[in-house]
């Protein structure tokens, strides 16, 4: 890394030390004092699929370590719209295969993290493992997570609550990701099917967020499909993807 914030919001806690891996998508290892070696948070990114960056996000991955104890793995990926939506799972499929099978991690000490777009991501990554047999991980954790492509969820702005983002600029943001392909893919959407043989979860809000709509549909249809999840709204925050 070029650049290290040492203060402010976008600075590392204390003792975690980011360390290069060697894989095809150039993840990094951000380690913590007193992490374990043998349980391993997964951290996709957020950034309305386009924006943002180790850089713009290790702070907080390295924090989430820090609080679970666990050595944090944050894989970058390659923005959209230059490759098509589906690479980009099928490099984090990769990027989890090397985990449980070169690192030897089990699935059950592995929990993985996204925020925004980053939980659209992780969704079409547990989609993927779904359909092709494997285990899944312990647990997730989605912070504001994107909702299905197809916006089911009625996306409206929400009056008076001073929003960052307007419903108008979300589907603007989020129309490069699919990229001509159809956003109903499972691996683009956070809805009914896709939610069969999901890990448990947590789904993390705020109470003034443009996507807000989607993600009581969200965690209503993970429960029907018998997946344990929780929906919790915090603070007023502004998030989009």
């Amino acid at each position: 890394m070029t650049h290290q914030p040492t203060s402010g919001p976008g600075a590392l806690p204390a003792g975690a030390t980011p360390l290069r891996a060697r894989t095809g998508m150039t993840p990094s290892w951000l380690d913590s004092p007193g992490g374990s070696r043998d349980r391993v948070l997964l951290y996709v990114r957020g950034g309305d699929f386009s924006l943002g960056s180790l850089l713009s996000h290790h702070a907080l991955a390295a924090r989430a370590g820090c609080a679970t104890g666990m050595r944090v793995l944050f894989p970058e990926y390659v923005a959209a719209p230059e490759p098509p939506y589906r690479a980009i799972v099928g490099d984090l499929l990769a990027v989890w295969r090397r985990l449980r099978h070169d690192h030897a991690i089990p699935a059950e000490s592995i929990a993985v993290m996204g925020d925004s777009s980053g939980g659209n991501i992780m969704h079409g990554l547990f989609a993927a493992l779904h359909r092709s047999g494997e285990e899944l991980p312990g647990a997730a954790l989605m912070v504001s997570p994107a909702p299905e492509l197809g916006f089911r969820g009625a996306i409206t702005d929400q009056d008076g609550l001073g929003t960052l983002f307007s419903a108008a600029v979300v589907h603007r943001l989020f129309a490069g990701y699919p990229n001509g392909s159809d956003p109903r893919h499972l691996w683009a959407t956070t809805g009914s099917a896709a939610n069969a043989g999901l890990p448990s979860m947590l789904v993390q809000t705020g109470t003034a967020e443009t996507l807000i709509r989607d993600w009581p549909r969200f965690t209503a249809e993970a429960a029907a499909a018998a997946l344990a999840a929780a929906l919790r709204d915090e603070a007023a925050t502004a998030a989009a993807g």
